[in-house]
């Protein structure tokens, strides 16, 4: 073959694989999930995408590129830092063993997906170690907590993506998760890519064919990019900013979760009014459906006046709520009260507002 032929041969051969090895739209359109019971756990996330020559084989690549794709619809609108590295010799005359083809830089859908679909096709040797390495350099400006996600079929390649593995944990400590996604069916490569996973004590490796629908792939964003923000009383309030935690079940709670009944006295007396009598009644009838809970009445004041006074006024309003509860049908033995006066605040005194909303009356569930 002549010299003339010889490199527009080799070209359009290039241009071939490469249209013929990019990623294909996925055959369901994901919509990002829903978080609202869950925080952000991460503030910047890197993909390690293996381009190597065996991803060529039995469409790996294209099925690496589609659990990308797949993952990038999923993961809702949050404020972090993505990229995108790829490794292997994606240009076969060259020498470039890995490369950043995104970020890292402010995550956008689409800025990740054009850059998945520039990545190109696979071939060459399997360098991820020299991937991983790169990519600890990547994420050197990073300041908050990482995630490292590894997709690769884990194919001929030696114990030494481990020790880089290892060297990056060593970096970032516990800021770092390392997860790799399997990509076909190599025991040896498998094996290897667990153990990579496991280096970071938060990590774990899956099987992209295990994460086929819009529900998997829902958990696997919810694992790797957030964490459970629980509601163990189903009160409303997230557990992290619940100050009263164990509130019985049908209780109407305020913003910091506390079970407040809406009963006005007039200034210095603990007289129940007629108008207030509903609340209660239901308050009554919430305590009565859990037998076995033990409540405090809590009485709370305002900062006017003298401290004294005010204990004694909130011991003498509280005692009156749980005479009427008792009157009510719950049970004596269930009930306590207990008069703070304006040492608990649920609001600042220095307002109008604030004093009206330290002026209450508490229902705690006691241990």
């Amino acid at each position: 073959m002549t010299r003339k032929l010889f490199y527009p041969i080799c070209f359009l051969m290039m241009f071939t694989l490469l249209m013929g090895c990019g990623p294909k739209k996925a055959t369901t359109e994901y919509e990002p999930i829903m978080v609202m019971a869950y925080a952000q756990r991460v503030n910047d996330f890197l993909v390690i995408l293996d381009a190597s020559g065996s991803m060529g084989q039995d469409g790996k690549l294209r099925a690496a590129k589609d659990f990308i794709s797949r993952m990038n619809q999923s993961i809702p609108e949050l404020r972090m830092s993505g990229a995108l590295r790829t490794f292997g010799q994606l240009f076969p005359l060259f020498s470039r063993k890995t490369v950043l083809v995104y970020g890292l830089e402010p995550y956008t859908k689409e800025g990740l997906e054009a850059a998945l679909k520039s990545a190109g096709g696979a071939g060459g040797d399997s360098p991820l170690t020299v991937a991983i390495d790169a990519a600890a350099q990547d994420l050197e400006a990073s300041h908050g907590q990482i995630a490292v996600i590894i997709v690769s079929d884990g194919k001929e390649m030696d114990d030494s993506p481990l020790d880089a593995a290892r060297k990056m944990v060593d970096r970032y400590g516990d800021r770092i998760c390392i997860y790799t996604v399997v990509v076909g069916n190599d025991p040896a490569g498998e094996e290897l890519l667990n153990k990579i996973a496991l280096t970071s004590l938060c990590g774990f490796s899956v099987s992209a064919a295990s994460i086929n629908t819009e529900e998997d792939m829902a958990a696997f964003v919810k694992e790797v990019f957030f964490q459970s923000r629980a509601d163990a009383d189903l009160d409303g309030v997230l557990d992290e900013k619940d100050r009263c935690p164990g509130t019985l079940r049908g209780a109407r709670v305020d913003e910091r979760g506390c079970w407040v009944i809406d009963v006005r006295f007039d200034t210095g007396k603990w007289d129940i009014k007629e108008m207030y009598h509903e609340p209660l009644n239901r308050a009554a009838e919430i305590i009565k459906r859990s037998p076995g809970s033990m409540m405090e009445v809590q009485g709370h004041t305002d900062n006017r006046g003298s401290g004294p006074f005010n204990t004694r006024l909130s011991q003498n309003r509280a005692r009156e709520v749980m005479n009427y509860l008792i009157f009510r049908g719950v049970d004596v033995k269930q009930l306590t009260a207990k008069g703070y006066g304006f040492s608990k605040p649920a609001a600042s005194n220095a307002t109008r507002a604030g004093r009206a909303k330290n002026r209450r009356i508490e229902f705690k569930v006691l241990p």
